[in-house]
């Protein structure tokens, strides 16, 4: 969120740059400048006139000889400072020409995002270094007072054996403690993450589990529900619940549905094309959900989504 002020942000862009293990690229800033010594997304400032796009282009043909292709948006973050508000972009560089060289910086090295210490970056990389972290994958489970709770748990542990996700553990009712700290401690074990709904939430117990915001949940909350350190989505499906996922704080946004699904019969999907305007309106890194499987990845990602979500698709 901004702070308000009448002054227009410092518009900056970020990119991130993946190497085929996963690592991305970052650039030491040099001695003389803010933040000297820190570790940060290579980029810099949009000149007046100037889009996103071709600063990011222009930055990283003049910081380290690389030739842009293609790149997408994937979020933006607003740092509130004294001296005025800092506006970044990050742009998920999908295609390029050249070999990275440490031109302006004072070295270059790739790191795994898991491995990032965010102290090491300005305020404004950590949020987006946080996201890349995250899993590809958002996995929704049925309802688990559905079925016997052993048979619950011992298939959500097939299902996260061996890939990372993101869980959110849908239900239509409040569960019970015991239930959601069993899936928790399930869920963490295995290395991967776990969003509750308001209802559960106060039952959680470890400090990683966040928060997820239905539609209604999200248009009756005024203030962030919890602190910065809880990770927060939001579904998102219209321009104003992207507005609203924006304002709120949220960190990440769910938008649906991209196709048609059996869940929701008579609902069109609002395709790539719908998934990108509310993208922009939200600016946050965003899962992609309806009728959509871990094949659907790639194409996810060059529409700028963090990762795939589903239900069916991953549970069954």
């Amino acid at each position: 969120m901004g702070s308000g002020r009448s002054t227009p942000p410092l518009l900056v862009v970020a990119a991130i740059i993946e190497d085929p293990c996963g690592r991305v690229l970052l650039g030491q800033r040099p001695v003389g400048k803010a933040a000297a010594g820190k570790w940060e997304f290579p980029g810099g400032k949009i000149e007046p006139g100037e889009t996103a796009l071709a600063a990011l282009k222009r930055e990283l043909q003049e910081e380290l000889g690389l030739q842009v292709i293609a790149a997408v948006h994937l979020m933006t973050v607003t740092e509130v400072r004294a001296e005025g508000d800092l506006q970044l972009m990050a742009f998920r560089v999908q295609s390029h020409r050249g070999k990275p060289e440490a031109r302006e910086q004072q070295g270059l090295r790739w790191q795994h995002p898991d491995d990032l210490d965010l102290a090491t970056l300005p305020e404004a990389d950590r949020p987006i270094a946080a996201s890349l972290r995250l899993p590809r994958y958002l996995l929704i489970t049925p309802d688990p007072m559905l079925v016997p709770a052993a048979a619950f748990l011992a298939h959500l542990g097939k299902r996260i054996a061996t890939t990372k996700h993101l869980v959110r553990l849908r239900s239509a009712s409040a569960l019970p403690a015991a239930l959601i700290q069993a899936v928790e401690s399930l869920v963490v074990g295995s290395g991967s993450q776990l969003l509750l709904s308001t209802d559960d939430f106060p039952h959680r117990c470890q400090a990683c589990t966040g928060l997820h915001l239905r539609s209604s949940q999200l248009a009756a909350d005024h203030r962030r529900p919890v602190p910065a350190t809880t990770l927060l989505m939001a579904s998102v499906h219209h321009l104003h619940e992207a507005r609203h996922a924006r304002d709120l704080g949220c960190d990440l946004a769910l938008i649906a549905p991209i196709s048609a699904t059996l869940s929701h019969p008579g609902q069109a999907g609002i395709g790539w094309a719908g998934f990108a305007a509310l993208h922009a309106a939200c600016t946050l890194p965003a899962y992609a959900l309806g009728g959509l499987g871990a094949a659907d990845l790639a194409e996810a990602r060059a529409h700028g989504a963090l990762g795939v979500a589903g239900i069916r698709a991953f549970w069954q």
